[in-house]
């Protein structure tokens, strides 16, 4: 009884343990060969992923009241896996893009006193193996560069594909992409 015992236990604790092992590998899959889906324990091709990338970003920005900045930022988001769909039925509210942005010269005077709202933009439910979606995000009250602070007077803009990462892909390190653009109010 004492042997049923231990093998019982020792096979409780294997499964335990790759049931684990799958949940971690899930979450995001491994480069290359094969990776785990996200159902726990089904093994995909790494080929049934899709690869998000942004394709093309252009940021333009305009002076309000000589106060702040509003920024414009066209982006377009493109599967580029020849085959794996991304299913964005599961993300929150299909959030495909998000932008954040920041002082090229690092002035911390551009903090704002509130905090500016990065924009996210939610998009088709799927995009299929080589099929792309354009927006515009928009990004309301970036404070002005003074007189006084140092050149380059710019803004940096970063815009991500699948910012909250809850579409697992072949590579989640080609989702982003940059654009600058000067500051537009007057000194």
């Amino acid at each position: 009884m004492t042997r049923l015992r231990a093998a019982s236990a020792a096979l409780l604790i294997a499964l335990t343990a790759g049931a684990g092992t799958a949940r971690a590998q899930s979450a995001q899959p491994p480069q290359g060969g094969g990776n785990v889906g996200t159902n726990p324990g089904v093994v995909l091709p790494a080929a049934a992923y899709p690869d998000l990338i942004v394709q093309t970003v252009a940021a333009s920005v305009q002076c309000v009241g000589g106060k702040s900045v509003t920024a414009n930022i066209k982006a377009t988001v493109k599967n580029q896996s020849k085959t794996g769909t991304a299913d964005l039925t599961n993300v929150a509210w299909q959030i495909v893009l998000g932008a954040t942005w920041w002082s090229v010269t690092g002035n911390p005077r551009l903090t704002p006193r509130g905090h500016t709202v990065d924009p996210q933009a939610g998009g088709p439910k799927v995009l299929g193996p080589g099929q792309g979606w354009s927006t515009t995000l928009t990004i309301l009250g970036i404070p002005t560069y003074q007189k006084t602070d140092n050149k380059p007077w710019q803004y940096g803009f970063a815009v991500r594909a699948d910012p909250g990462r809850q579409v697992p892909e072949t590579n989640e390190a080609n989702n982003e992409m940059l654009a600058y653009a000067p500051d537009p109010c007057p000194k």
